[in-house]
């Protein structure tokens, strides 16, 4: 859609005055709202240069008011961006020029008055005409619960009252309730009041209602990753899991970091459930079920990837009509609703299906440790612990970490870089770095004894003081960036300083505990067979390095799994890895890989030719019994710095 202003002069010259300045304003939003994503001073320049003419062609001051108050919003804006004096003068006088005429005459004079009081009086003016229920209320209240914290002497119960209010306010967005909550709980914790806990708790909530406000996986990871205004929630699972340690609630913080993280997997999980418990006990409702299921899925992998082709449920694609009155997005609100009202109807009336998908509650997520113990890393400014969960204790013990996580994740980062400097003399003596190293010398010994260090050597002090014979396995869950460190390594590496882990114990990841709870269900209930492998494998591509040993790894393999198919270079096409995938519980890929930094979905395995196999796809090919997946590739579990806790790679995919 174009939005043109000149469309509303007629051939004679004149304006419409009172369409013209609609469509300026839609314009100003739109550009508003792209310069908000880009950061593009180009639009908030035209956004404000859109508002002025606006404002010359408004005929009253009911119309006059908002576009004021607009113009204000925007020139303060560009003041935060490149300092201009005048546009800070400016923005005051919009603002107050808006006030005036919407019928608050007598604003205190700047002279001798605390000028926060004097805006805390303009923001209870402005506030009293307004009934309950207004969608200003949110953002005027969060306005003046942080104006009540910047008083002479700071007024805590007024300003946690009022964003305990605004977070309320039902008509407000999502959005803007959750730039409140997070505020609410970071100012919360600042000053030590009770209301901490519940305000992460209403962010936490906020953030997922605003997540089912997007259809699509693509949707989702933009809002998680993108800067929004007035919103830094990428730490804030982080953050509310390590008040509940300082609180020593530690059951707790593992509840949130499990409900926090991985929300568009977990979302994703959700649509293809195995379902064999509830088709025993109804296997109408069940089918039902898995069709809704399978078709919002489609619908959120496939539909923003330019495939438009989706292939829907027979049953369901006879009354799809998507017009310019009724888009594929009503579609998919009509289905999620749909979807929502089977669900309550599963749990209402099947027996012993009560908590069908429902988060799972501590007294569940301990039985992700009964092949052995899981450890939780959760790093936040505030604090950084190791969460350990050992079967035999049912309880959670804490270990909290020495070192200083965040320089160990950079520094593990800036080995993929040509050059790389250390912050300080301090941090390399931390981590074991010596004066001058360059590049071309072992660094990834550094990293690993940093993170012996500063993780790991307390946490098998812990094991073993709680008889965790050596040898047995254990699960690591790091959170946020430290996904990217090679923990299962780490050790000392000197002569006479003791193992390494390797040494110590078998290793391995989960992301969550309950992908590690399913995962073993569905494995139990699978019937014993034979391995069948599917083997792929490309030893050249125009754009990348020729893997010569891709054919030699392939026969080295079969000669350990016989059974299953073998694609080789020409044959390995996209459609053929997805005919044959479903019909091999093993999948072994040989091949290089490409991660894509902004957009994780069209992270691809290189297939020949050069034709990729995105990682939308690894999500849609589904396989009943699938066991065990082996990716021979580079960055195939390469972490996005922006949404590092949703974990979207290539293997995680798989």
């Amino acid at each position: 859609m174009i939005l043109d202003p000149g469309a509303h002069i007629d051939p004679e010259g004149h304006i419409d005055s009172d369409a013209a300045i609609g469509v300026l304003g839609l314009l100003a939003g739109a550009l508003f709202e792209r310069f908000t994503l880009q950061r593009n001073l180009v639009d908030l320049d035209d956004t404000c240069l859109h508002l002025t003419t606006a404002l010359s062609l408004s005929p009253n001051d009911a119309l006059r008011a908002p576009i004021l108050a607009k113009l204000g919003t925007g020139v303060s804006t560009r003041f935060d961006m490149i300092g201009r004096m005048s546009d800070l003068d400016k923005a005051i006088q919009y603002h107050r020029q808006s006030l005036r005429l919407v019928g608050i005459e007598k604003l205190p004079s700047w002279c001798g008055t605390d000028i926060v009081q004097e805006v805390i009086d303009i923001g209870d003016q402005a506030r009293k005409p307004l009934p309950d229920g207004h969608p200003s209320l949110v953002g005027i209240e969060h306005n003046l619960a942080f104006l009540h914290l910047h008083t002479a002497e700071p007024m805590l119960e007024r300003a946690f009252f009022l964003f305990r209010q605004a977070v309320g306010e039902e008509t407000g967005s999502a959005k803007e309730r959750l730039s409140v909550a997070v505020d609410w709980s970071s100012c919360a914790r600042s000053y030590g009041h009770p209301s901490t806990e519940d305000a992460y708790s209403h962010a936490m909530q906020q953030l997922n209602r605003c997540l089912v406000a997007y259809s699509t996986v693509d949707s989702q990871h933009e809002f998680l990753a993108r800067p929004l205004t007035c919103i830094e929630c990428s730490n804030l699972i982080a953050d509310a899991a390590s008040f509940a340690i300082q609180n020593e609630h530690y059951n707790k913080a593992v509840e949130i970091i499990e409900q926090g993280r991985t929300f568009i997997w977990s979302r994703m999980r959700r649509y293809h459930h195995p379902l064999d418990q509830l088709r025993r006990a109804d296997s109408i409702r069940a089918a039902e079920f898995q069709r809704l299921s399978g078709d919002i899925e489609r619908f959120a992998v496939t539909f923003e990837s330019g495939s438009f082709s989706i292939p829907f449920s027979g049953t369901l694609s006879a009354h799809i009509s998507f017009t310019p009155t009724r888009s594929p997005f009503h579609w998919h609100r009509e289905l999620a609703e749909e979807w929502r009202n089977k669900l309550d109807n599963i749990r209402a009336n099947v027996p012993g299906f009560r908590d069908f998908l429902q988060p799972l509650p501590f007294l569940r997520l301990w039985r992700a440790a009964v092949d052995g113990p899981v450890i939780i890393i959760n790093h936040s400014s505030h604090r950084s612990d190791a969460l350990v969960i050992i079967k035999k204790s049912q309880t959670v013990l804490c270990v909290p970490l020495p070192g200083d996580l965040d320089a160990l994740w950079r520094l593990q980062e800036s080995i993929g870089t040509h050059t790389y400097l250390y912050r300080s003399s301090t941090q390399m003596r931390i981590f074991g770095v010596r004066e001058g190293v360059n590049r071309t010398e072992n660094n990834t010994v550094y990293v690993l004894r940093g993170v012996w260090r500063g993780i790991v050597e307390p946490i098998v002090t812990l094991l073993r003081s709680h008889g965790v014979p050596e040898m047995s396995r254990i699960w690591w869950c790091p959170t946020g960036m430290l996904g990217i460190l090679p923990i299962h390594a780490a050790g000392p590496y000197s002569p006479g300083s003791g193992k390494d882990v390797p040494d110590i114990y078998i290793s391995s990841y989960t992301p969550t505990l309950s992908v590690l709870i399913t995962a073993r269900e569905v494995l139990k209930g699978a019937d014993d067979h034979t391995p069948n492998l599917l083997f792929v494998g490309v030893s050249s591509s125009p754009r990348f390095t020729s893997l010569p040993s891709v054919r030699v790894e392939c026969d080295v393999t079969r000669t350990f799994v016989p059974q299953g198919k073998t694609l080789l270079d020409e044959k390995v096409r996209s459609k053929n890895v997805l005919a044959e995938l479903p019909n091999h519980s093993w999948v072994h890929f040989a091949s290089h890989a490409a991660h894509s930094i902004d957009q994780p979905f069209d992270s691809s395995i290189i297939l020949y030719d050069e034709e990729e196999f995105q990682l939308r796809e690894f999500m849609m090919a589904h396989s009943t019994h699938a066991r065990l997946a082996i990716l021979s590739a580079c960055d195939s579990a390469a972490l996005s710095k922006s949404t590092p806790d949703e974990v979207l790679h290539l293997s995680a995919a798989i």
